[in-house]
């Protein structure tokens, strides 16, 4: 049983109440003992008040007359009748309201408490998940740079692997055909492809030459090299492979110094 639910607090000196002491001189330490039996009997009862037709019973429990149980109950001021039908004690009414609020501050008290380090943990949790996902945010970070890193370490030797090998292709690859001279070798044939007339033969292969022309004007190839060019293409026969060269050479224009020279370069590079 809970120990609240039977408790009530007993003055240490409620002998030395008037009230008390003429009970005690006129129905002796028996009408002292009637008086909290009764006290302890409202405690536990709701609203601590008792009907006053128990009395008799009562007495008959406390072993003493009816007479003497009524005359503690009404002649010494020490409980309260109301309507004539029950009968209370305003003292530990009043008691009882007091522990009542103390109980009612102590849970608000309780109450507060538990909010206080219920905030206090969700502070403390939110604080190590905002930590762990800061964390986790700062490794992508890392990990975007050392991809981004990687991936510009890549694209320099890709670039300076390209740049080796057209270095190479220039060296090595001879700009006019076997047999062939150039009009700086003094050859007299002039440009070795001069002899061929600009016109694309009408010899039923397909061809487009319009678009080579537009596309190496683009470029800013040369006159002599354009006429190379297009000897080497049959005037931009459909399928050869300076379409796949175009593309590339276009989009690196700005690196590439005489785009003209490098094209007839890879052209005459032998598969």
């Amino acid at each position: 049983m809970n120990r609240e639910n039977i408790y009530f607090s007993h003055d240490a000196n409620a002998m030395s109440d008037p009230k008390c002491m003429l009970l005690i001189e006129q129905l002796g330490m028996e009408g002292y003992g009637m008086f909290w039996g009764l006290v302890e009997m409202l405690r536990q009862q709701p609203e601590y008040k008792m009907p006053l037709v128990l009395l008799p019973a009562i007495a008959g429990r406390f072993k003493v007359s009816e007479s003497k149980i009524k005359t503690v109950v009404s002649a010494y001021g020490l409980f309260t009748i109301e309507n004539e039908e029950f009968f209370f004690s305003k003292s530990l009414r009043d008691r009882m309201e007091l522990m009542q609020q103390k109980k009612v501050r102590r849970q608000m008290a309780g109450i507060k408490s538990g909010e206080v380090r219920r905030n206090k943990a969700l502070a403390q949790r939110n604080e190590h998940c905002s930590n762990i996902v800061q964390a986790n945010l700062e490794q992508c970070s890392n990990n975007t740079e050392q991809r981004k890193e990687k991936k510009r370490k890549e694209t320099e030797f890709l670039f300076d692997s390209s740049l080796r090998s057209e270095s190479q292709i220039n060296s090595s690859s001879p700009l006019t055909p076997h047999g062939g001279t150039d009009a700086a070798s003094g050859g007299g044939g002039g440009d070795i492809l001069n002899h061929y007339d600009l016109t694309p033969p009408a010899d039923g292969i397909s061809r487009n030459f319009d678009a080579l022309s537009r596309r190496l004007k683009n470029l800013k190839v040369s006159e002599s090299d354009f006429k190379s060019i297009c000897r080497l293409t049959n005037f931009g026969e459909i399928g050869n492979k300076v379409w796949a060269l175009l593309e590339p050479v276009e989009l690196r224009k700005d690196e590439i110094k005489d785009r003209g020279r490098y094209i007839i370069s890879l052209l005459l590079k032998k598969e």
